[in-house]
């Protein structure tokens, strides 16, 4: 039934091919799948030897933020190019002081 609807939306010949080539392609991706699961199952134990990552180090600040946060303390920064590591120092200090005071 839903072969001959098919047919009837779309008359083209070659239309008939889409669906077996669609099948074929998903069975191999399937096919991939298991292969990639079953490659991990058989590695698991060697995974579970090795030694932890440790902690995600934070993200650097973002320019913006720097200048923003350097303009309202009344600290020179330009409005392009690098922002000095003293500058950048003050804030994640003040960052730091700030996420401190928040968690007492």
């Amino acid at each position: 039934m839903v072969d001959d609807l098919l047919v009837a939306r779309n008359p083209d010949p070659e239309s008939s091919l889409t669906r077996p080539l669609a099948q074929e392609w998903a069975y191999r991706w399937l096919g991939a799948c298991l292969a990639e699961l079953d490659a991990a199952a058989r590695t698991a134990d060697t995974e579970a030897t090795f030694a932890s990552g440790g902690p995600v180090p934070a993200a650097a600040p973002r320019p913006a933020e720097v200048r923003e946060w350097a303009r309202a303390h009344g600290l020179p920064v330009n409005d392009r190019g690098r922002i000095s590591a003293d500058v950048v120092r003050q804030y994640l200090a003040a960052a730091t002081d700030r996420c401190t005071s928040v968690r007492r």
